[in-house]
């Protein structure tokens, strides 16, 4: 778990995501390691469109950052490291860098792509990357904390991956996240969670 002096939760809940709508949940703890698998999910949609999922922890544990990394076909893993600091009432604000990485081995890549920012699982707004912007956006004067005094979690989901990518999510909300689009898929989704204290 790699944390020490400070209580990790009892367990946390993880959302498995495709198309910006949540699916399944699963509860990790110290029963199941902090891991779970999500099984039979449908590779395509009624389109015959293969599905990206994406994970998302809900409700992170107070004075912890969330960092998510890995994808579909190797599994994802969310990090959550202790960065406690004193809330007073404030009106700080963050800024959430989103980049786009291609790796397409000669394939073709669309002009642009659509991601949305999520506020605590819920989406906010939406920005397009394209070669224009060099596939990069921040999302600038983000409330850092919501009307309960609590840190707001942001997230990014990309919507609509092209046909035949892969899509990998890394980073956070300090460092910025990036998106990674590769080529294979399978119709499980590895989810675990580790906890560190800095």
């Amino acid at each position: 778990m790699g944390n020490t002096g400070n209580k990790n939760p009892v367990h946390v809940t993880v959302n498995i995501i495709a198309h910006g709508h949540t699916i399944a949940s699963a509860t990790l703890s110290e029963d199941n390691s902090w891991t779970y698998t999500f099984t039979g999910l449908p590779k395509h949609d009624e389109n015959k469109e293969i599905i990206h999922y994406r994970v998302d922890e809900i409700t992170i544990p107070e004075g912890y950052t969330a960092t998510y990394s890995g994808n579909m076909h190797n599994g994802f893993t969310i990090t959550n490291t202790y960065e406690y600091e004193e809330v007073e009432e404030n009106k700080e604000t963050v800024n959430i860098t989103v980049h786009k990485v291609w790796e397409n081995n000669g394939h073709k890549i669309p002009d642009s792509i659509t991601v949305s920012l999520m506020a605590n699982g819920q989406h906010i707004t939406s920005t397009k990357l394209s070669a224009g912007n060099r596939w990069t956006h921040t999302f600038s004067n983000l409330d850092k904390y919501g009307a309960n005094g609590k840190q707001i979690v942001y997230t990014i989901d990309e919507i609509r991956i092209p046909e035949g990518y892969m899509v990998d999510y890394t980073g956070n909300m300090k460092e910025g996240f990036i998106i990674t689009n590769t080529y294979p898929l399978n119709d499980s989704v590895k989810v675990s969670i580790n906890f560190h204290c800095s």
